[in-house]
């Protein structure tokens, strides 16, 4: 059983260069590196061709391309996940954005919003989830993976963040890192005028 760790990114920005050359050596595939990112859905059209092809018990681990460190080694994330009997994997969201978030994002399970900066997941269900996500009109991956979390039951979160870790701050982002277990960390995003004005167009549909 083989497995790949991908981001996308089309181009260098924030913690990119750190999560490609991370200290543990843990090779990750780029997807759309010099394309031009036409929103959301291009991080999903991208991903699900990548995953369309793949045997049915190939693991894909995503992580996000300009947020995301590592602090653990692959073999235990992935031996951790075999463990659990889970089929996809989704990072537990942090309660940031008070009553915007929970405005536009559904809650998954309970008061739980699901993050899907990181996830993982066999291609098996994977493909099944991400053709069902570029189905949907609305462009927010986020929006409609927490929407899809009631309709199919292989869909789970790391409650525990024994995997993956979603931190507050951007402010001593590694060494807060320092303080847990998981494996994968993301922050929320660094604010440049860039990708303020792309939230702002993005987030208009709600």
């Amino acid at each position: 059983m083989s497995t790949s760790v991908i981001t996308v990114a089309t181009h260098e920005e924030g913690l990119f260069n750190e999560l490609i050359n991370n200290k543990e050596g843990i090779k990750i595939k780029v997807l759309g590196f010099g394309n031009k990112w036409k929103g959301f859905k291009t991080k999903i059209k991208l991903v699900y061709d990548y995953v369309k092809d793949l045997p049915k018990n190939h693991i894909v681990i995503f992580l996000d391309g300009f947020d995301c460190l590592i602090n653990g080694s692959l073999k235990d994330a992935v031996k951790f996940f075999k463990n659990s009997k889970k089929k996809v994997l989704f990072s537990k969201d942090v309660g940031l954005y008070g009553g915007f978030k929970k405005l536009v994002f559904p809650y998954c399970k309970k008061d739980i919003i699901i993050c899907t900066g990181m996830y993982m997941g066999y291609a098996k269900y994977l493909k099944i989830l991400l053709k069902e996500v570029l189905s949907h009109k609305c462009e927010d991956d986020q929006v409609v993976v927490n929407k899809l979390c009631k309709k199919f039951n292989f869909i789970d979160v790391d409650v525990n963040e024994d995997i993956f870790k979603v931190i507050h701050s951007t402010e001593n982002f590694e060494d807060e890192i320092k303080k847990y277990k998981s494996i994968f960390y993301t922050k929320p995003g660094t604010i440049y005028s860039k990708r303020l004005i792309r939230a702002f167009i993005e987030y208009s549909q709600f």
